[in-house]
């Protein structure tokens, strides 16, 4: 365990931070609304805005895009004109950390745990191949997961995700979660995942993204 705690908290750091520069805002309803649709962007983690500084910081999962960044404040009236990497978010504009399936409206997508323990059986969709996606709001690489896995599920409707967020700050306190125990005593980190067949069998654990899908394509054909 305690190497699997050492793994994950390498994982967890976000892929670095970036403060973006923004022009259009000035009244107490823009924050939020920028901070939005940043949020919504597949290499933002999470994304906070200043009326008054005319910033957003952003934590990043990949990459920051400035011209998607642009793409993303232009619909509502705003834009963004300098994205700079930096070391942290200034005090007072620390992302907000949220789900990684946040953004998975259209999706079989269900949060079927906080940590609290779940008989994996019960969570399988009739006639579907379902992942059950175990991943944490500190783990960076969960959200690069959630978003490949969506644009699978998007190209193949027989896939449904069962999500099971480990509430906690960081890997200890996550890995203190009685599904833990339960579910991922094999586990080498995050993200892990169980996927079932239409039939309810098996296919794939594992922590391997490539490997699961391509599991899944396998049985599929």
């Amino acid at each position: 365990m305690l190497l699997l705690l050492a793994s994950l908290a390498r994982a967890a750091e976000p892929a670095g931070f970036a403060l973006v520069q923004v022009t259009g805002m000035g009244d107490d309803c823009c924050a939020q609304k920028v901070s939005s649709a940043l949020d919504g962007l597949p290499f933002v983690a999470g994304a906070a805005a200043s009326d008054k500084q005319g910033l957003a910081c952003v934590a990043l999962t990949g990459p920051a895009d400035l011209s998607a960044i642009q793409a993303a404040l232009g619909p509502i009236g705003y834009t963004a004109t300098k994205v700079e990497p930096v070391a942290a978010c200034p005090e007072g504009l620390a992302p907000a950390k949220a789900d990684p399936w946040a953004h998975a409206e259209g999706l079989d997508v269900k949060l079927v745990s906080h940590g609290e323990p779940v008989e994996l059986s019960a969570l399988l969709v009739p006639g579907k191949f379902t992942i059950v996606d175990f991943g944490a709001t500190w783990c960076a690489p969960c959200y690069e997961a959630a978003d490949r896995i969506g644009t699978y599920l998007r190209a193949h409707t027989d896939t449904a995700v069962r999500a099971v967020l480990l509430d906690g700050a960081d890997a200890r306190a996550s890995f203190a979660q009685p599904i833990v125990k339960q579910h991922m005593a094999f586990a080498e980190g995050l993200p892990y995942f169980v996927a079932y067949g239409p039939t309810g069998k098996a296919v794939y654990k594992g922590s391997d993204l490539d490997a699961l899908l391509a599991a899944i394509d396998k049985k599929r054909k």
